[in-house]
């Protein structure tokens, strides 16, 4: 929630953010205020999400509602939907999500 709440902070400037299941809505204070924190953000960041299908703390209906508004934004997402519960494992962030930033460039 962190990563996300900096990266779309009026004011600072980030190539991108890797996003390991978690939620946008979440991360700027509810559904209500995706739009003004996308509309806010410096320029349309990449975005690469992993998320779980079925994550107790970031129910998957919201996190695709997050993606379709990113997406409604113009923000590059790279986003995939994994079986389980969120738990993740370094494969998940060493073989998709760290290599996603590779061409990535702040304006």
């Amino acid at each position: 929630m962190l990563a996300y709440k900096m990266a779309m902070a009026p004011g600072l400037v980030y190539a991108g953010v890797l996003i390991e299941n978690s939620g946008l809505s979440q991360a700027v204070g509810g559904v209500g205020n995706v739009d003004a924190a996308l509309d806010a953000a410096m320029w349309p960041l990449n975005v690469g999400h992993s998320a779980s299908v079925d994550d107790a703390s970031f129910a998957i209906a919201g996190v695709r509602a997050d993606r379709d508004k990113l997406i409604a934004h113009s923000f590059p997402l790279q986003y995939r939907e994994l079986a389980g519960s969120g738990d993740g494992n370094s494969d998940d962030w060493t073989l998709y999500l760290i290599p996603q930033m590779a061409t990535w460039v702040s304006p």
